[in-house]
């Protein structure tokens, strides 16, 4: 059931959703273990990303301390 229903911030009148009571769906289907494995994907690439910025960051502080020490 939903009672999503959007309004317009100056008249306040009702511009979508369900003007007739509320909106009934019924579960066709699940995509949960899509869910999960799209999280899991997302996880995945901000570690890699995490990771590729820590490199980055310890490659500077190594070229900086090798340009001091010579």
């Amino acid at each position: 059931m939903n009672l999503d229903k959007g309004m317009d911030i100056e008249t306040h009148e009702q511009i979508w959703g369900s003007t007739s009571g509320p909106l009934r769906f019924e579960k066709r289907e699940s995509f949960a273990d899509d869910l999960c494995a799209v999280s899991a994907l997302c996880q995945f690439s901000l570690n890699l990303l995490n990771l590729k910025c820590y490199l980055h960051k310890l490659k500077k502080k190594c070229a900086a301390g090798f340009a001091v020490a010579t």
